[in-house]
């Protein structure tokens, strides 16, 4: 079984290797995992201009990324997720997706921490059009961009997390936490055992819920449909 982390910027070989080393141990020995980057690519999809170069970037690598049993956009933007589930003919799952439906596993409510406030507008639509929204207790923002978060320190991270985590539990009612930016993956094991609740690292959400469908292609013959929504018979690409 073959599936893929999308994360269509431009990132150091450090980054990617640090990526994989995270999701590895996440996934079943027989689960072979690619990263994907694309060094023409932005450097981050903080603005939807640099989101809409992202998405072009991904449909033109259509027959690389069809070569998969599944994928995993790995944005919280969940950018390209409804092109490529029109385009392609395998499950294309983003991480924000992902996270919320795990997190309902685990809780009825969850506070969300994203990087700043620009980020909230297009994320909140996301979570209405998923059907999540009333099980959202709060939205938070670290006020950082996502080239600073890549830079700062982790011990100074990990507290200002803490700080909105408490605020997230005692004011909000929060019974799980989301991690509403892959630059914040790293940080949960320390916060779980720090507040002895759950913590979703998205990336890790993303990779597995791609295992897990990649696995139901396989063994129950479930992909997307293509009936209305995603139907492709007249799309000439």
């Amino acid at each position: 079984m073959k599936i893929a982390h999308v994360l269509p910027v431009n990132v150091s070989k450090e980054r990617i290797n640090n990526i994989k080393s995270k999701l590895t141990p996440n996934l079943f020995p027989d689960t072979q995992l690619d990263i994907i980057t694309y060094q023409e690519g932005p450097k981050d999809l903080e603005y939807y201009t640099y989101e809409h170069l992202a998405i072009d970037l991904m449909i033109k690598d259509k027959e690389r990324l069809n070569s998969y049993d599944a994928i995993s956009i790995a944005c919280f933007y969940d950018p390209g997720v409804r092109e490529l589930r029109e385009l392609l003919n395998i499950p294309v799952i983003g991480i924000s997706q992902a996270s919320i439906l795990l997190a309902q596993v685990y809780g009825h409510n969850s506070a969300i921490i994203v990087s700043r406030d620009k980020n909230l507008p297009k994320m909140k639509d996301n979570m209405f059009l998923y059907g999540f929204n009333d099980h959202i207790s709060v939205w938070q923002s670290l006020d950082l961009t996502v080239q600073q978060l890549n830079r700062i320190d982790q011990a100074e991270l990990l507290s200002s997390t803490s700080k909105l985590i408490k605020e997230a539990i005692e004011i909000y009612k929060s019974e799980v936490i989301i991690l509403g930016c892959g630059a914040l993956s790293g940080l949960e094991d320390e916060l779980i055992q720090k507040f002895q609740m759950p913590i979703i690292n998205p990336i890790v959400a993303g990779i597995k819920m791609a295992e897990t469908l990649a696995s139901l292609r396989k063994t129950a013959q479930l992909t997307t449909s293509k009936l209305y929504d995603y139907e492709n018979k007249y799309l000439h690409f």
